[in-house]
């Protein structure tokens, strides 16, 4: 199971400024044409759009209160 997910993970090298790249691809894939969001888990992180964070922070809510009910 870690193979499957970790195989999608991508490594980045930083600039002098401590910068990092994004592709274009990548940023078409994560739907950022402008702004983007990250978004931190530990040791990792997501770069999302605003609308994509939006919508992930709000079922990940919704998940919380429903297992806060059982």
């Amino acid at each position: 199971m870690k193979a499957r997910i970790f195989s999608d993970a991508l490594s980045f090298t930083f600039d002098k400024q401590g910068r990092f790249g994004v592709s274009a691809d990548l940023l078409r894939h994560a739907g950022i044409a402008k702004d983007a969001v990250l978004s931190g888990m530990g040791d990792t992180f997501n770069i999302l759009s605003p609308a994509r964070w939006a919508d992930q922070r709000l079922r990940m809510l919704q998940c919380a209160s429903s297992a806060d009910t059982r």
